[in-house]
């Protein structure tokens, strides 16, 4: 489906609020994605792509960075605003869900919504891991800056960054009183407000609370009923908390609250719909041809009802910083983050039942997170401990009554599934950079990661008249574990104050797991981790007196064990067709690139 975009007027009611006479916090305050510069320059940036402050320039790896002001300016209302946007990157609304990101870097991510196939981009909130495709097209109206990552991150962000990482950095409560308010208003009813109030409370306590409302009428609709789809509705909310006890202590707690509540999500079916006949020699009924004109945006789906997609998702986090001297600073992340999905998909997308569903999702993950980091005259290193864990239960059912017929008479299906999926990880990484000389340095980084995995699924199968089975029911258990190495490597040298050259090579993997289609014992065995290594050669260089940011790198990606969704027939001449859904690791995959940044 083509992307709308609402160009909303803007009402910009902000507001730097009374000045308070009350001392500021003292503390660890998130350093401005911007530095001051020059007059005519443009602004140093500054990220935390290595776990530690550097600017955008110094580091050796392929980031890009957004500030609050530019993704105001791009009208990033959530993180599909970014598509365009950065190099190699494609993140757009999953298919058929108002509340799922696919993304991919470079060629590698995940379009499986399934809740048993894990991402290949790690999408970070203030360095807590997001499980989930689900629930991941986050609302970005409460953040410092956004950095995207591209290549492998296996060494300090761990497993399911194979392609790369997205960070979310919340702004944290300002040192004086600020308050800002937004209105937008656009094409379809479009309607936002946002808000946001922070400051400090005592001298060394300081809040801030921050939300967003969008709503917008459907972009399609059903001719027939007069109905529409595609629509908006959204409420976000998150709250900081930040305390500094003692001139060395930071404790930073936060919270947040996404609420969706939307109709179904439709396009259009692009191939022809079939209905399969079962009497020997009829041959499969054409129920819709395929299109041959450009899209209408009208649309057609055989729910009746109110049936549409829901969200709940929301997390909490705790973040220590302990200051043990000029040179070590220890950091402890502690996370809890529940999601819980119910979204009815018109799979066809047509008044035919042919692949109806609804899942129901209930997830919650626990992380706890340990950093010991040391910034030395030449040497800067990290450290790190961490323990994930994540439960994941789903109720699903299918529903295809104009799938099957038999002669004149339709057959009915249903199936219904029930799965849990439980996991533990473990990991210990470390990373350090020696600086040889004022110009040359190197990095070193090795992560070990250890995983366990337990899958229960039960699927049933029900043919109504004239077939009338009753039901067959197939269960699935089973567990395994993986482990893998994933070490990194750069080295970077200035080859003036303006440039800097880089070579990198780095490994990722992607969990191993289970299929969460098995109908069948043929589709049933965990399938492996897949793992790439990627080797990248880069230059940035800051150019005419400050005024021009050019950044180009070439890469080139040996990817192995891809993780192959397989679709086959097992028998094509049993009376009712029998498919089969396994998942393979598949053969190797070769991928170059080049990427190029101007600002």
């Amino acid at each position: 489906m083509n992307t709308l975009i609402a160009h909303s007027v803007r009402c910009g009611l902000a507001a730097a609020a009374a000045l308070l006479s009350i001392p500021t916090a003292q503390a660890q305050q998130a350093p401005p994605v911007m530095a001051p510069a020059a007059s005519g320059s443009l602004e140093e940036v500054l990220v935390t792509a290595r776990r530690r402050e550097e600017s955008l320039q110094d580091v050796p790896i392929a980031v890009s960075a957004f500030s609050a002001e530019e993704l105001r300016l791009l009208q990033a209302e959530d993180l599909a605003g970014l598509q365009g946007s950065v190099p190699n990157l494609n993140l757009v609304q999953g298919r058929g869900s108002a509340n799922s990101a696919n993304i991919f870097i470079r060629g590698i991510g995940q379009p499986d919504a399934l809740q048993t196939f894990d991402p290949g981009v790690g999408v970070y909130i203030d360095d807590v891991y997001v499980a989930r495709i689900q629930g991941a097209l986050f609302n970005l109206y409460d953040v410092e800056r956004v950095e995207v990552l591209r290549g492998p991150q296996g060494t300090l962000y761990g497993k399911n960054t194979i392609a790369g990482a997205i960070r979310l950095i919340s702004r944290r409560p300002p040192e004086e009183l600020a308050g800002q308010a937004e209105l937008g208003y656009g094409d379809y009813d479009y309607f936002s407000a946002k808000g946001y109030l922070g400051g400090p409370v005592t001298e060394n306590f300081g809040a801030s609370l921050a939300g967003v409302y969008v709503t917008r009428s459907g972009v399609t609709e059903d001719p027939s009923t007069g109905r529409d789809y595609n629509d908006l509705d959204t409420a976000a909310g998150r709250v900081i908390l930040e305390w500094d006890p003692t001139e060395n202590l930071n404790v930073n707690l936060a919270a947040d609250y996404t609420r969706s509540r939307n109709a179904l999500n439709l396009g259009r079916p692009e191939a022809a719909l079939i209905q399969v006949n079962l009497l020997p020699g009829v041959p499969p009924k054409v129920l819709q041809p395929a299109p041959k004109t450009p899209w209408d945006f009208k649309v057609a789906t055989s729910f009746t009802g109110n049936e549409g997609q829901q969200l709940d998702n929301w997390g909490t986090a705790l973040t220590i910083g302990w200051e043990l001297s000029d040179a070590w600073l220890l950091k402890s992340i502690t996370a809890y983050r529940s999601l819980e999905p119910d979204n009815y998909i018109d799979i066809d997308a047509s008044i035919y039942e042919l692949g109806d569903v609804f899942v129901g999702v209930d997830q919650n993950q626990t992380s706890q997170e340990f950093q010991l980091l040391y910034s030395g005259d030449r040497l800067e290193a990290v450290f790190g401990l961490y323990y994930f864990a994540e439960d994941i239960a789903s109720d699903q059912t299918a529903w295809a009554d104009s799938f099957l017929a038999l002669g004149a008479i339709p057959i009915t299906f249903k199936r219904t599934v029930a799965d849990d999926l439980n996991t533990d990880s473990y990991a210990a990484f470390g990373q350090a950079t020696w600086k040889f000389t004022d110009r040359l340095s190197g990095t070193v980084g090795l992560r070990y990661t250890d995983e366990s995995k337990d899958y229960f699924r039960t699927t049933t199968t029900f043919f109504g008249a004239p077939l009338q089975a009753a039901g067959s029911t197939f269960e699935y258990e089973d567990d395994d574990s993986w482990s893998a190495w994933t070490p990194s490597f750069a080295l970077d040298y200035r080859l003036s104050d303006e440039t800097l050259l880089y070579v990198s090579a780095a490994e990722g993997f992607k969990s191993g797991g289970f299929n969460g289609r098995a109908n069948t014992p043929g589709e049933t065995g965990p399938f492996d981790p897949e793992y790439v290594w990627t080797y990248e050669v880069g230059a940035k260089n800051t150019l005419a007196d400050g005024r021009l940011r050019l950044n180009a790198d070439v890469f080139y990606s040996d990817y192995t064990d891809f993780q192959a969704r397989v679709s086959e027939v097992i028998d094509p001449d049993a009376p009712v067709p029998n498919f089969s859904f396994p998942v393979l690791n598949a053969g190797a995959l070769d991928i170059y690139g080049a990427e190029l940044e101007m600002t």
